[in-house]
């Protein structure tokens, strides 16, 4: 019974030593790496690398007044993504109220028809109609 008792009693002291093992290779490899930039950055150009975060919050100091001009010099200096055009507002809106009317008309007719079967011709789902 004592060699039975020493065998299970080395095999647990191996596992534990195992596992404190991996747990410690875990632990090292959850921590985050330093990383340093060895790049030339030229000021004004595109960032493509991985995104810079710094390690502590910092203060703008800068007088109310500049800052504000910078910001809006840096409104001004990108372009618009859409163009703002009253006359495609309207035929957004002509074109949506025209498939409204559309829609109310197939429906009424869909009830007045009092027919079993449903006869959609939108793109809607059959249970969406």
């Amino acid at each position: 019974m004592d060699k039975a008792e020493n065998k299970k009693r080395g095999n647990g002291i191996f596992t534990k030593l195992v596992m404190g093992f991996v747990m410690i290779i875990l632990i090292v490899f959850m921590f985050p790496r330093g990383e340093s930039i060895e790049f030339e950055v030229s000021e004004g150009s595109i960032w493509l690398y991985d995104d810079l975060i710094a390690p502590f919050s910092f203060p703008i100091k800068k007088s109310e007044e500049v800052y504000r001009a910078e910001v809006e010099a840096a409104k001004k200096s990108v372009y618009p993504v859409f163009i703002d055009e009253s006359a495609n507002k309207q035929k957004s809106i002509e074109s949506l109220t025209s498939y409204n009317s559309y829609l109310i008309k197939v429906l009424d007719e869909s009830i007045e028809s009092q027919s079993s079967t449903i006869n959609n011709p939108t793109f809607l789902s059959t249970p969406s109609f």
